[in-house]
């Protein structure tokens, strides 16, 4: 009963909000506390500096003839202008990004690269779908594409080598309530590294949250300065832990 009427307030606030046009998008989720997993120096430190980073440093490589270009460099709301940010901070020698798409969060990665290395993952080639990406974006290969789906254990074993380099691993696949559940299993196996972190986009989505309760490493929702639909890190420097059934 309760759920039948959550679901009619639901639509009935979505549709006058909508009607506002401040509002372009919506999605059902859950209010839930954080838990006693808590966040730590370095994560606080890392968010503190690239909160001011993220705001005066907007993304140059906009093409403009892309309608959603537009979302490259609002900030706080989208996560592209802050991802940016975390590179440039981190000083990553290799980042790994889950599912390259229309390679917006490439862009924003490469932009704050100084002397590393994007390899960017997903199961369609970069080329075969409205981009952001040009040619000169791999001549010197500063990003690497690698067509693979690391939710595969065998896929996963031949990347191991790339992933336990990582400093950075941006995770941004399809969301489907399966592959990530299946890849932050996997992750669970990486060598620990100090400084590694884990960035899961869109935390916030009925199906993620599940996911994201289940980390037990250090770990800080940063939604508000982020991706609307939520942006949370992950402090994996001593492996990546989750709580298991």
């Amino acid at each position: 009963m309760k759920t039948e009427l959550y679901r009619k307030l639901y639509s009935k606030f979505s549709r006058k909000v909508l009607k506002t046009k401040l509002i372009r998008h919506k999605e059902p989720s859950l209010i839930f506390s954080p838990g006693n997993i808590p966040a730590n120096e370095f994560l606080i430190d890392l968010i503190t500096r690239a909160l001011a980073l993220a705001w005066n440093d907007p993304i140059l490589s906009v093409n403009k003839n892309l309608s959603d270009s537009q979302f490259l460099n609002i900030f706080p709301g989208e996560h592209y202008r802050i991802l940016k940010a975390f590179t440039k901070v981190l000083h990553p020698k290799v980042v790994v990004e889950v599912g390259t798409y229309t390679g917006m969060g490439s862009v924003a990665i490469s932009e704050g690269l100084d002397d590393g290395i994007l390899y960017t993952y997903d199961i369609i080639k970069w080329d075969k779908l409205q981009t952001h990406l040009t040619d000169e974006n791999f001549k010197d290969k500063k990003i690497i594409q690698i067509l693979s789906d690391l939710s595969n254990p065998e896929e996963y074993a031949k990347n191991i080598y790339i992933l336990n380099q990582a400093d950075l691993i941006f995770i941004d696949a399809p969301k489907d309530g399966v592959f990530e559940y299946k890849l932050l299993s996997l992750l669970t196996k990486l060598d620990k590294k100090d400084k590694k972190l884990i960035i899961l986009d869109d935390i916030k989505f009925v199906n993620m949250i599940d996911l994201w309760v289940s980390i037990a490493s250090p770990k800080l929702d940063i939604s508000s300065f982020g991706h609307w639909s939520g942006t949370g890190i992950v402090d994996i420097s001593n492996g990546l832990e989750l709580i298991r059934d």
